[in-house]
């Protein structure tokens, strides 16, 4: 049995890589994707915040396997008064965001056409930020005391970015310059 990557390979003549990452944003959309769809990455180009920002976008619902529309992919939460999250829910909605330092470098990737596309894979897995943003060194506090350290939450993922084969090491110089080392060495599988 072939992986992804290895199908994905041996399909498109490039060279992919993949990083064990997360998507960023589940505080703001709400959104948690199911693990057996492929989400694509795109430019948001209508970020206020960041201008090099990518989305991570569930695709349309007739592009979402039929036997898929059904599942649930959040329970309802009392609490926070939010329904179950059901596949035909975020069919065609953004899940969040791509992390800024990689948003960085897909953005320079795709704009000298070095990459055919960059797909990403929930890992079915919902985690509190072990690394905030640097200007988000607080959260609140579930129990109403002092704010705690660490971010929002994170959706462990999987992003396979298929590089065009005549243009890897460029890619692979333009990763090096925008994400830090110890984030390449930790999280990045070529």
């Amino acid at each position: 049995m072939t992986t992804f990557q290895e199908h994905f390979n041996h399909h498109n003549s490039n060279r992919t890589i993949r990083f064990e990452w997360s998507i960023k944003g589940y505080h703001i959309f709400h959104r948690r994707p199911d693990p057996a769809i492929k989400m694509k990455v795109e430019v948001e180009d209508n970020n206020r915040y960041d201008e090099s920002a990518m989305k991570v976008m569930v695709p349309s619902l007739d592009e979402i396997p039929q036997h898929l529309h059904g599942n649930v992919t959040r329970p309802e939460n009392i609490q926070r008064r939010l329904p179950v999250q059901r596949v035909r829910d975020i069919a065609g909605k953004q899940i969040g965001r791509v992390p800024a330092n990689l948003c960085r470098a897909f953005r320079m990737l795709l704009r000298n056409n070095y990459v055919q596309e960059i797909l990403c894979f929930y890992k079915g897995e919902a985690r509190q930020s072990q690394h905030p943003n640097m200007h988000q060194r607080f959260r609140r506090n579930s129990t109403g005391g002092h704010d705690q350290a660490g971010g929002g939450a994170d959706l462990e993922c999987t992003y396979y970015v298929s590089i065009r084969s005549a243009n890897f090491e460029q890619a692979m110089h333009i990763l090096e310059e925008y994400v830090p080392r110890a984030e390449l060495d930790s999280r990045l599988f070529a």
